[in-house]
């Protein structure tokens, strides 16, 4: 029989021992436990936002859904789930609603995997967790930085734009000059999270300052009209012009191989012409009217008509002053074979020596951008057309169209 022949260890070491052992075993517990719940979490979340990019028929922007043991948040917007940037969760930047406007979805329509306006809203959430209404996520804003107002009316639009459909706004950008070209590459960094909007839109003023240090100068106010010049310009011809005089109909026609470079640029002006809307603004444009120029032979006033030639994606109109009556949600432009719809997406104001924005998001939400204050008001669906042309102290100054696909 085999005898022990080792030292005991004393009854206060012992403890000491088997209490360590214990709370080592307790520790390990707790950390498999916290590693299943945190791969569980994980999943959740991947379930989650795969559920939601398969149910949108268009891009959404999606927040990061958070699932604990009390709450899941689904907050739910108009485009792709890569394109919400999660910092505006902590920025200046938010949404102020509108009494008159709505989320997307309610609670109860959760609970009951119903529809509403069109939108899916078959989200299965987990059991025993509270369910939180979904609500719009307002478009991306900058903030102001030296004078930049002009620039931060612009860049909040054009990225709502561009939004829309990367890949089409894409080409589109990439095909009408480089300025657009190099707004577009930045866009994308922004929609992967890589560079902000302020960013993009400081990368561009400094190139604009280097192009033409006298028009655009750093640190210093810039005209919108200025910008808007440099970077609507499109390689095609849009607008062709002809000249006729009353008395010699056959006198004075204009070539389109020598049409001014105003002309090629995606933007349509007033001519400092009162009109009643935006779609008058177009009639006008394509009728006859009297211009300033005066026939060579009897010194009549000529007749001025203009016609589209390359009906661009993109379209700004311009007031110089003369605001019109109302800015018309929805224009018709007749091209040369075939008549496009455009749908209002933007609008530029200026007041008091400041510009500011209005953004029509693909849900119809109009929401309210000022650069100054770092807000996106949320201004609802049911503003009419007259109350389009200004806002606060400020007066309509461009409005920004898209053709309908």
């Amino acid at each position: 029989m085999a005898v022990y022949t080792g030292t005991v260890p004393p009854r206060k070491e012992s403890r000491t021992l088997f209490a360590s052992i214990k709370l080592t075993k307790e520790k390990w517990r707790r950390t498999r436990e916290w590693k299943a719940i945190n791969q569980q979490y994980e999943r959740l979340v991947r379930e989650k936002m795969d559920e939601l990019k398969m149910q949108s028929p268009v891009p959404r922007q999606l927040d990061a859904p958070t699932i604990d043991m009390h709450s899941v948040i689904v907050s739910q917007g108009s485009q792709s789930s890569e394109s919400f940037p999660r910092r505006l969760q902590k920025t200046r930047f938010n949404s102020t609603p509108s009494p008159l406007s709505r989320p997307i979805l309610q609670s109860d329509d959760l609970s009951r995997g119903s529809t509403d306006s069109g939108h899916d809203s078959g989200v299965a959430l987990p059991n025993n967790k509270r369910r939180v209404s979904l609500s719009i996520v307002p478009p991306l804003g900058t903030s102001w930085k030296n004078n930049s107002c002009a620039y931060d009316c612009l860049f909040p639009i054009l990225y709502s734009i561009w939004l829309r459909d990367p890949q089409h706004w894409d080409a589109v950008f990439r095909e009408m000059n480089t300025f657009l070209h190099m707004i577009s590459r930045g866009f994308e960094r922004v929609f992967r999270y890589s560079t902000t909007l302020d960013a993009v839109r400081d990368s561009l003023r400094e190139r604009l300052a280097r192009y033409d240090p006298d028009t655009f100068p750093m640190g210093e106010f810039t005209d919108l009209q200025d910008i808007l010049n440099e970077l609507l310009v499109a390689p095609k011809v849009i607008l062709f012009q002809r000249m006729r005089c009353p008395e010699h109909p056959n006198t004075h026609p204009v070539s389109r191989d020598t049409m001014p470079s105003p002309h090629n640029r995606a933007m349509i002006r007033d001519y400092g012409m009162v009109h009643a809307s935006v779609s008058a603004m177009v009639d006008t444009l394509t009728h006859r009217m009297l211009s300033s120029r005066r026939c060579e032979k009897c010194d009549a006033r000529l007749l001025e008509m203009f016609r589209f030639h390359d009906v661009p994606d993109l379209l700004v109109f311009e007031f110089a002053g003369t605001t019109p009556g109302m800015i018309d949600r929805v224009i018709q432009i007749k091209g040369e074979n075939e008549r496009f719809q455009f749908e209002l997406v933007g609008v530029a104001y200026y007041g008091h020596e400041h510009y500011t924005c209005r953004i029509i998001d693909g849900h119809s939400h109009i929401w309210h951008h000022n650069a100054i204050s770092a807000r996106m008001e949320d201004e609802g669906r049911v503003l009419d057309e007259q109350s389009l042309t200004f806002v606060e102290n400020s007066t309509a100054v461009a409005a920004f169209y898209t053709k309908r696909t």
